[in-house]
């Protein structure tokens, strides 16, 4: 879309979407999400600090997962570890035994699970776990919030450390707008986490820019590319120079089958 939009002079905010390949791709080109491969980053120097020396990385080959996948590869080699395998799958693979089997052979002290769906997520942990391949598990955003969703023993993912950004679910206005989505949706808790909520924020942010700045394109526009800190329902966010999104990324795990912030681990 962004092509068509940039040429047209259409601003264009757009939520859940993280890909790096959109931050150049035009003026009129907006985010609240952040670059993806800042958990490359955060994820590298913490399996580094952990001690790990050989790491393992499956990635989805989407614009979502790769990118961060490489990232990490890059990082983590850099800070002098070693990638004794990096292999993808085409979205839509539902068997990875012949993967994981060959990632087991390589005894690695980690393994890396990029995917782009949760579903994806779920059937790759079960798979690693039934061929024995008990070690450190890393993921991106999705495979940590696959937890949520997946019903069964939610325990096979415990150990999993992942870095996704900033978000709180129990305070104010997460905590309302997560009761109305709920009340509205009959559901539990935000299907996506804290995209969910990032999805609202687009809407809300754009409109009111457009009241407080007019609806004219260049004014929207210039509006945007001052945005600081603005206290969304998906927590803090600002817009860079390039019109992405900047949140605090934190590292999270998985213990007794439930999601746990650094300092309760």
């Amino acid at each position: 879309m962004s092509s068509v939009v940039e040429r047209a002079h259409v601003v264009m905010l757009a939520a859940s979407t993280s890909s790096p390949k959109l931050t150049d791709a035009g003026d009129y080109i907006f985010r609240l999400s952040p670059v993806s491969i800042g958990l490359g980053d955060i994820l590298a120097l913490k399996a580094r600090k952990d001690g790990i020396e050989r790491i393992a990385v499956i990635h989805e080959e989407t614009d979502y997962a790769t990118p961060a996948a490489e990232r990490l590869r890059d990082q983590f080699v850099r800070l002098g570890g070693k990638v004794t395998v990096f292999t993808s799958f085409a979205p839509g693979e539902t068997d990875f035994r012949a993967i994981a089997t060959r990632v087991k052979s390589q005894n690695p002290d980690a393994l890396y699970l990029g995917v782009q769906a949760q579903d994806t997520a779920i059937l790759l942990v079960r798979q690693v776990r039934e061929l024995g391949l008990n070690v450190q598990l890393l993921g991106n955003e999705v495979t940590g919030s696959a937890v949520v969703q997946f019903v069964g023993d939610k325990t096979i993912f415990d150990g999993l450390i992942f870095a996704e950004p900033e978000f709180h679910p129990e305070l104010s206005p997460t905590k309302e707008f997560i009761s109305r989505f709920e009340s509205t949706f009959r559901t539990q808790g935000l299907p996506f986490g804290i995209w969910t909520a990032e999805a609202y924020d687009t809407v809300d942010l754009l409109a009111k820019t457009i009241a407080q700045c007019g609806d004219d394109a260049e004014l929207v526009k210039a509006c945007l590319y001052k945005v600081r800190n603005y206290d969304g329902v998906s927590g803090r966010v600002s817009i860079n120079e390039k019109g992405d999104g900047v949140r605090q990324y934190v590292v999270k795990s998985v213990k007794d089958g439930r999601i746990v912030e650094p300092h309760e681990s």
